[in-house]
């Protein structure tokens, strides 16, 4: 326990009377016999004795000398009126009807009152005088312990029996003013016996509590009361006894008898036990004028070896070898002292510091922050991210010095969603905005840490940034410095100071150390023209009017506004202000302190009933302006109800809003009330629970606010074409409300510092629409199922309020496509899960989106021609992560696990940096068209970065492969993980020595060494484009050229090739000379001779011609051709690009015939002929000639039998299942016999050839029925 003060054993100590040099000198005679804290060093004991004997020799001379002079000075006659008080008299009773106090006999812990009764000599008892209680001291029997009285001052006092022995009483009272006259009385002899004490106790505490005084170890220098409490064997706990008291071992420690002076215990006796050496002693309580005595445990006296930072108190807990915190948390130490031999001895009053990071790590108050330098125990606060340790030093009566420092104190910042510059600590005061200062100004930011779900965690030390330096800049600049008030000490909170420097628009950017998340300030404007004059305002930047009387209801709020002036310029801007209320009881600005608030704006809370006034005072270079809004009444609501069953105000929620007045509330009991609720009034609308009060807007608007300040909440609005439309208002509260199956749940009209949140808003087309709103706050909403949009926004300046929404299963959660570009708006902390499009973009930059999460869907953020800032989100198990499209966005920081692709970009010149992008499959960046992008910093642990015709002004990838395909790159940056390879876009042309272009000729690239780049055939031009070739591959250790590549041309006429380097997209032209043999002169012939061979030619070509009509004919006339082409070896029969798609079609389409695979594949009869000829020569086809028609089959492929009649074992099955089941389509056969859809339309081609089945067209569907024979 902790010393208490002895104070007086008289009760004295504390009170005055007239302050003038007799009194001054009656008390001092007095009080100077109580013990000062002082007395309890080792000369204490003796000092007390000598002033006992001193007081107790002397007291009664002292007190006839003091009496004479009093006698000797003139005192004025008294003043006519009520009867003089000449004597008082201690009695038994009030009001004149006790007796005197002529003395008494007590047992032990007897009670009695007295009271002063003030008497003159004529008239008899006048009044209860307040008089100075005591009790004359009387060394010889110990008095000043016999009796305790509860009070030094007043008209009465309780008498209470301590002790053995005799005492008396004294009350003394001052009669008249200044020259006044000292009456007083004392009481007879007052004897206390103690016979009824059966034992006594030393117990810890007064009145019987604690526990009695067992084995108890000390620190040296220390000390603790003990109470020596005494028991009745019939009465038990009787009270706490005067003792006498003694130490076993006075050098170790010493034990003196005191009298407490606290509240209830005024005069009680206890032992008051100090610690003056090591070792141990016992102290014994022998209660005075008996033989009884009751002595402690053993009491160790240890000297400290050594002091712990542990985790509990009373030596329960470990030392902090070390902490892992998240920001947002906090804890408790205490400093303990260890004896070497004895262990715990208490926890001792250190002084607590912050040291930096154990391991050689960051400023400690950076870190973390204790709420006390000095003390027993002390709670610690994350400050930031960051390894910290926390130092204790304890400083011994002896001069000897003690410390102990934790071991690392860890802090991340992973639940750190979202952060915001806010101009008031605590998560108070309001987002810093547009504002304006004077040159020389500062203004304190604070940076508000929120997460998602638990809201506001802590102001949180950030690296801050201004856009312009020489405009304004803050103090300090980064997270390295101290960054907290008081500076230096553990209990440093974080902050930053803005210093306005230069005329100029800034903006100040703060993000918390070791995130990503940021936030930036609205416009800060810097102005050397002076405000004149300020007004408060009910809107920003100018707008509104001047706050004059205005009348509220408890529960609403405001938000007002500093607007300065200078008389000749006129509006500056809204400027930074102090702001103060004269009644906060009623009107509260809102702040941390609960005092004056700070800021360019304030939000004013009407608390309770009564008047306020708001004052704003402006501080300038030529002095401080100031503003003061009319009387701001807070009024009561007067109550209106209506119930759908009767027995209310009203049955309609209409014929309530029309009969009630401004600041009504209207209570609508549980029922459905199927009406359209216009409300043009100050009114608040509650329902009785948002499940039981249904308000059925049958398809047109539910509820209609046209006024300001209304407060709606706990109803389900269903069946409405705007379920609520917010028209013109200012300070609405729409919250706890359902809105349901409509065409828009909310729309926010031309609305300013609406507030909309708690909100479930679901299964319609659009949920929430904001057009031209400033300031509103729509947040903790759940927007789902909606089929168009869960929220879109046109011309709005939501700042820093569209925050902790949840989008879930909507077509696109957020669309945002101004017509007008409105200041960045702050759309930060949402949730999105399962939308189809998480936020949609277009033609806009005004918006930032920060620190949102997004989970599963096709896409979670599309921009289209928007420059968007997407920062610090997260994106898990979404299709497409971001799209953008001539985009000129910032895509930095952010976390993306997507399906398909992480960031797709066609177009613009975006920044995509710092990003960290996983892809289960697909490439996890995929760009193109791009002129000056800059992608830099991703990391894509391993994943693919295309990049397509575009130039970028730097690439600094990280842990990718990098596929650069026609695109330049200004500077490349290569970390130790990545791989960039180079590919450029050729195009080939085979032409013959007129140019002209060749046809089907086979086109084969190969690189310097000889590998197989590319192989195709000539299209009906000669040409191929689109050929990619790979030509650079570049790590950090090494480049790896593949230049340069021979093009080679083969076909029937011959052979050609080209070697050339590649660098870039280019057009490749390959001339093919055919071989020709000398020209002949043919034999004269004679002219019958040669009409008859112009006739075997004309009959031989209609013979041609007529084979060539059909299939089989023309397949075997050109075979015959075959063996004039040359042989191809085995091993290179497939190298051939069209043979190659020759085979793979058949192995595709078993059983296709020449004319279907010539059809397909677009080639001419001859090549397709040698093509086939020469896969049946090598093995890897088989033909049989089925009716017109010859099929192929892969070597590996078993044809399907013929029968008798020729139909097949599979047409049969076909036949058969059309039979049964008439009517069915070719995808319902397939499903059903289990063949493939290729495989089937042969069959039907040839069942339908045959006449056999028939098919019937209904709409997309062909139906197949049997053939009736003869049909």
């Amino acid at each position: 326990m902790g010393r208490r003060t002895a104070g007086s054993r008289y009760g004295l100590s504390g009170s005055s009377r007239p302050p003038i040099n007799k009194t001054n000198l009656l008390k001092s005679l007095f009080i100077s016999q109580s013990r000062s804290a002082a007395d309890t060093s080792k000369g204490g004991a003796k000092e007390e004795s000598m002033v006992r004997g001193v007081v107790g020799a002397g007291g009664a001379a002292a007190t006839l000398l003091f009496l004479f002079i009093v006698s000797t000075v003139a005192l004025p006659l008294t003043v006519r009126g009520a009867p003089t008080v000449d004597f008082i008299v201690i009695t038994n009773g009030p009001n004149g009807t006790g007796s005197w106090v002529a003395g008494r006999n007590y047992i032990f812990a007897d009670t009695e009152t007295f009271w002063a009764a003030g008497y003159n000599r004529t008239s008899g008892w006048v009044e209860d005088v307040e008089a100075y209680w005591y009790v004359p001291s009387d060394p010889g029997n110990g008095s000043a312990f016999v009796v305790a009285l509860n009070e030094s001052y007043g008209s009465s006092v309780a008498v209470r029996a301590v002790g053995y022995g005799t005492a008396f009483v004294r009350a003394t009272y001052y009669e008249g003013g200044y020259n006044y006259t000292l009456l007083q009385n004392t009481t007879g002899p007052l004897h206390v016996s103690v016979d009824n004490v059966d034992s006594v106790v030393i117990r810890t505490d007064y009145d019987g509590g604690g526990s009695w005084v067992g084995a108890t170890a000390y620190r040296l220098y220390a000390s603790d009361d003990f109470h020596a409490a005494a028991y009745n064997a019939t009465q038990g706990y009787l009270g706490d006894i005067a003792a006498n008291w003694t130490s076993s071992a006075p050098s170790v420690g010493l034990v003196y008898l005191e009298a407490g002076n606290g509240t209830g215990h005024a005069g009680i006796p206890f032992g008051y036990f100090v610690t003056v050496g090591e070792g141990f002693t016992y102290v014994t309580a022998m209660p005075i004028g008996t033989s009884l005595s009751n002595t402690t445990g053993r009491l160790t006296v240890m000297g400290i070896d050594a002091i712990a930072i542990v985790d509990a108190p009373n030596g329960a807990g470990s030392w902090v070898a070390s902490r892992d915190y998240l920001f947002g948390d906090s804890d408790r130490f205490w400093a303990a002292a260890y004896n070497a031999t004895f262990g715990w001895i208490a926890d001792v009053s250190v002084y607590w510091t912050t040291g930096t990071d154990p391991t050689g790590g960051s400023s400690g108050g950076r870190v973390i922050r204790g709420d006390t330098s000095y003390g027993t125990t002390v709670r610690v606060d994350t400050n930031g991210y960051g390894v910290a340790s926390l130092n204790a030093t304890f400083y011994e009566g002896g001069g000897e010095r003690y410390s102990n420092t934790t071991g690392p104190l860890r802090v991340s910042v992973d639940n750190v969603d979202s952060v915001v510059i806010r101009s008031d600590r605590g998560g108070f005061g309001r987002w810093v905005g547009d504002t304006r200062y004077d040159v020389g100004d500062t203004d304190p930011f604070y940076a508000a840490a929120y997460n998602a779900t638990q809201g506001f965690l802590g102001d949180i030390v950030a690296n801050w940034t201004s856009r312009d330096p020489s405009v304004g800049y803050v103090v300090p600049a980064n997270g390295d410095t101290t960054i907290c008030n008081p500076a230096g000490t553990i209990v440093c909170y974080p902050f930053v100071t803005f210093h306005a420097v230069g005329a100029g628009v800034t903006y100040v950017n703060a993000t918390p150390v070791g995130a990503t998340v940021t936030n930036s300030t609205g416009r800060l404007i810097v102005t050397t023209i002076t405000v004149d004059y300020v007004q408060i305002r009910d809107a920003p930047n100018g707008g509104g009017t001047v706050l004059g009387s205005r009348t509220y209801y408890p529960g609403e709020q405001d938000t007002f506004y500093a607007a300065g002036y200078s008389r000749i310029a006129g509006f500056l801007g809204d400027t930074v202000a102090d702001w103060t209320s004269n009644n906060t009881s009623a009107c509260k600005v809102n702040s941390f302190y609960g005092g004056p608030a700070h800021g360019s704006s304030v939000q004013l809370l009407l608390r309770a009933l009564g008047g306020c006034a708001v004052t704003v005072v402006a501080s300038t270079p030529s002095g401080t302006v100031t503003n003061t809004t009319g009387p701001l009444t807070v009024k009561p609501r007067t109550l209106v109800t209506v119930d759908d069953s009767g027995g209310a105000d009203f049955t309609k929620i209409q014929d309530a809003v029309d009969f009630a007045q401004d600041g009504y509330k209207i209570f609508v009991y549980a029922g459905s009330y199927d009406e359209n609720v216009v409300v043009r009034k100050e009114l608040e609308i509650v329902g009785q629970s948002r499940t039981s009060v249904l308000l059925d807007g049958g398809g047109l608007d539910g509820v209609l606010i046209a006024a300001d300040r209304v407060v709606l909440h706990n109803f389900t609005i269903l069946n409405a074409h705007y379920g609520v439309y917010q028209d013109r208002t200012n300070n609405t509260r729409i919250y706890d409300n359902t809105i349901k199956d409509y065409s828009t749940g909310l729309f926010n009209e031309h609305t300013l510092n609406a507030w909309v949140a708690f909100n479930l808003i679901t299964q319609g087309h659009i949920g929430i629409v904001t057009n031209v709103s400033f300031d509103d706050a729509i947040r903790f909403n759940e927007i789902s199922y909606n089929d168009v949009y869960g929220a879109k926004s046109y011309n709005t300046r939501l700042r820093n309020c569209f925050n902790w929404n949840s989008f879930h299963d909507n077509k696109v959660a957020y669309f945002h496509d101004p017509t007008t570009e409105y200041p960045p708006m702050e759309f930060d902390g949402n949730v999105f899960t399962d939308n189809e499009v998480g936020v949609k973009v277009e033609n806009a930059s005004s918006i930032r989106l920060t620190n949102n999460t997004f989970t599963g869907g096709l896409e979670g953020v599309l921009l289209l021609n928007s420059s968007a800032e997407v920062h610090a989100n997260t994106f898990a198990s979404v299709g497409t992560a971001i799209r953008c499209r001539a985009s000129g966005s910032n895509l930095t920081d952010n976390r993306i696990w997507a399906s398909d692709a992480g960031i797709v970009c066609d177009g613009g010149s975006p920044r995509i940096e710092g990003n960290d992008v996983q892809v289960a499959s697909g490439e996890a960046l995929v760009l193109s068209n791009l002129e000056g992008a800059l992608v830099a910093g991703n990391n894509l642990h391993g994943g693919t970065l295309r990049v397509s015709t575009s130039r970028l002004t730097r690439l600094a990838p990280v842990d990718s492969v990098v596929l650069l395909t026609d695109t330049v790159v200004d500077t490349l940056v290569l970390d130790a993980t990545s791989r960039v390879e180079v590919r450029w876009t050729i195009a080939v042309r085979a032409v013959d020595e007129t140019g002209a272009g060749l046809r089907d000729y086979d086109i084969v690239v190969r690189d310097a060494n000889g590998a197989l780049a590319f192989q195709g055939a000539t299209g009906t031009d000669g040409s191929v484009s689109g050929i990619l070739l790979l030509t650079e591959t570049r790590t950090l250790a090494s480049t790896e050229s593949r230049n340069p590549f021979t093009v080679s041309v083969s076909g029937p006429l011959g052979v050609a090739s080209r070697t050339l380097v590649v660098s870039g997209p280019q057009d490749v032209v390959v001339t093919v000379l055919a071989v020709r043999l000398p020209p002949t002169a043919p034999p004269p012939q004679p002219d019958v001779v040669r009409i008859a061979l112009i006739g075997v030619m004309t009959i031989a070509s209609a013979a041609i011609a007529a084979a060539f009509a059909v299939e089989r004919s023309r397949y075997a006339l050109l075979a015959l051709f075959v063996p004039l082409y040359t042989r191809v070896s085995r091993d290179k029969v497939l190298e051939s690009y069209n043979r190659g798609r020759v085979y793979q079609y058949v192995a595709m389409n078993p059983g296709a015939h020449f004319n279907a695979i010539r059809a397909a594949l677009d080639m001419n009869n001859g090549a397709l002929v040698y093509h086939l000829e020469v896969l049946q020569r090598e093995g890897l086809l088989r033909s049989r000639q089925e009716g017109m028609y010859r099929r192929f089959y892969t070597a590996d492929t078993r044809p399907p039998p013929l029968l008798e009649n020729g139909t097949t074992e599979a047409q049969l099955r076909v036949l058969k299942a059309i039979q049964e089941m008439p009517g069915i389509t070719q995808k319902e056969l397939a499903r059903f016999l289990g063949l493939r859809q290729s495989t089937l339309a042969y069959q039907i081609e040839r069942l339908t050839a045959t006449g056999t089945i028939a098919g019937n067209r209904t709409g997309r569907k062909v139906q197949y029925f049997v053939r009736k024979p003869g049909a």
